[in-house]
């Protein structure tokens, strides 16, 4: 394991040198570029930039920003906090980022044991992107590079039993990959954009703003989705275009058998394909005082060969759709980067080969919500799923339920604590309910 970290991060490592020419920047670093992102929820009376935003790289849901809430980015020449330098060198086409991202979490009672229940759970960050105009001639391209290094443990498994997830950090397995590596190009003045190579489909696909801060698995990923993400993102090809101010289109083809681990060539076609589309409306409705908005809907399908739940027979495909909404309810009179939204989740896949057939997701996110803390955040959130009836009937499970509270205090620019609570009725659709309490941290090195 030890080689095989130096290996990935000494690649990513070269890389980066032969970029920059030795040039080194630490910024803020940011989630995953998303295609919500690309048409971002916007203040009443403000023009929309249709044009897709700088790529950047992605802390498993944690930002020190809210979309939904813009502020004023940095731009690369600004110089930029981090832990070990204030005044960072920066430079206009490339971007080096490190995060480190660490948890701690408990699990209080119920679920499966509450015996020496407390584990840690941490993730090293690098991501290189550079602005493929500047370094090899070709304009409104984009070249990003992301390595991960996952360890410790979390209490899912061992502890809790939730079927959700109850951190997006957790995974049944620790590891160093690259996880990402892939090249976006611009067409038709921005209104047209394409992305090749190995990614993660939930950055673009069925990604919440607002529910981007939820230590949560599925305010993320909704469970209903076989999508290839963390921590198996996959060889694919995503194709997105601006309609309107206010409609944009996106459409991906991906890895149906993606292994994170891998660079992605071994297992292309061996699974089938995962297929996925979206339609996103921006819009500003008088109910909510015009204020901004982001509603998605989505259908996908999978070619790969499904078992049905009880194993009696396969099918040769799978399939669903999911709906997901934003909306920004109400902006402080003195401060309009600063107020309260909500947003909501919907997915659903046939119970005959898939265990969730129903999933809702709803939630709050309060930014500023003590006077002269404006960059906090403030969360609450449900997240729900009926389990197939296949399970009920086989082994009791019926559905589970999971609520999260969270306060994500910016403590400086380059570092920010996230104390976490959550209540998990019937984790697993059949275990006592779980009570878990946790602290992550975030670290701009």
């Amino acid at each position: 394991m030890l080689k095989q970290r130096f290996l990935v991060f000494g690649f990513i490592a070269v890389v980066s040198g032969l970029v920059a020419t030795g040039t080194t920047l630490g910024s803020r670093f940011k989630r995953y570029p998303t295609h919500s992102e690309t048409a971002p929820l916007m203040h009443p009376g403000t023009t929309q930039d249709t044009s897709p935003p700088p790529v950047q790289p992605r802390t498993n849901q944690t930002d020190d920003s809210t979309p939904f809430m813009p502020v004023e980015e940095e731009s690369f020449d600004e110089e930029i906090g981090t832990l070990f330098s204030h005044n960072v060198l920066d430079i206009s086409s490339m971007q080096i980022e490190y995060v480190y991202t660490g948890e701690v979490f408990n699990n209080t009672r119920g679920g499966l044991n509450t015996t020496n229940a407390t584990e840690y759970r941490g993730n090293l960050d690098v991501a290189l992107t550079a602005d493929m105009d500047d370094w090899v001639g070709v304009p409104g391209g984009t070249f990003f590079l992301y390595g991960q290094d996952l360890h410790g443990r979390g209490i899912t498994g061992d502890h809790v039993g939730d079927f959700q997830t109850l951190s997006n950090l957790d995974n049944d397995i620790n590891f160093t990959q690259v996880s990402e590596f892939w090249w976006q190009q611009e067409l038709a003045e921005g209104q047209i954009w394409l992305k090749l190579g190995k990614q993660d489909s939930n950055a673009d696909f069925c990604a919440l703003d607002l529910g981007g801060d939820f230590v949560g698995s599925s305010f993320g990923q909704i469970p209903t989705l076989p999508m290839p993400t963390f921590p198996d993102p996959g060889l694919g090809a995503a194709l997105f275009a601006t309609v309107t101010d206010t409609v944009s289109f996106g459409a991906g083809v991906y890895d149906g058998a993606a292994n994170g681990r891998t660079w992605g060539f071994d297992t292309l076609g061996a699974g089938g394909a995962f297929s996925i589309m979206e339609l996103k409306v921006d819009p500003q409705l008088a109910i909510f005082g015009g204020n901004p908005a982001a509603y998605r809907f989505g259908v996908w399908h999978h070619s790969g060969d499904w078992d049905t739940l009880d194993g009696a027979s396969t099918f040769s495909y799978n399939h669903g759709y999911y709906m997901g909404f934003d909306q920004l309810l109400w902006l402080e009179e003195e401060d309009e980067e600063q107020g309260l939204g909500f947003f909501l989740q919907y997915g659903w896949a046939p119970q005959n080969r898939n265990e969730v057939r129903d999933y809702f997701g709803a939630g709050l996110l309060y930014r500023g919500p003590i006077d002269g803390r404006d960059e906090d955040l403030l969360g609450c959130g449900l997240a729900h799923t009926k389990f197939s009836n296949i399970l009920e009937r086989d082994s009791d499970q019926t559905y589970e339920s999971a609520i999260e509270l969270f306060y994500r205090a910016q403590l400086r620019p380059w570092a920010a604590i996230q104390p976490d609570l959550q209540f998990i009725s019937n984790p697993g659709g059949n275990l006592r309910d779980s009570l878990t309490a946790g602290l992550r941290f975030e670290v701009v090195l």
